[in-house]
């Protein structure tokens, strides 16, 4: 071995590949976390988009229901009123029918 300029001796070739290894391997891993980091605010990011329009669909559907339960309440009360004007106009014309008769 060769002494460095310090007196010691240069370290093993197969050390500092291992170091250098370590070194990327470390790198690559503050990376792949601060990507993983990013991904993870970011999925919070959408998830909050994706519960506020959730809720605003969740609020619409809710208020459709009210106005469908509406028309049907005003749609069943038309047909009572119906109902009951079908049958006035059967006693109407079934007393025209005996005023004609009694007539005759």
């Amino acid at each position: 071995m060769h002494p460095q300029p310090n007196g010691h001796p240069n370290p093993n070739p197969s050390k500092v590949d291992a170091e250098n290894s370590l070194d990327l391997a470390s790198s690559s891993i503050d990376e792949l976390d601060e990507t993983i980091q990013n991904l993870m605010l970011e999925l919070e990011s959408e998830s909050e988009v994706t519960n506020v329009a959730f809720e605003a669909l969740r609020a619409r559907i809710i208020e459709l229901l009210h106005e469908y339960e509406d028309e049907m309440a005003e749609e069943k009360a038309l047909r009572a009123e119906l109902r009951d004007l079908e049958e006035l106009q059967s006693q109407m014309d079934l007393e025209d029918f005996q005023d004609e008769t009694m007539n005759k």
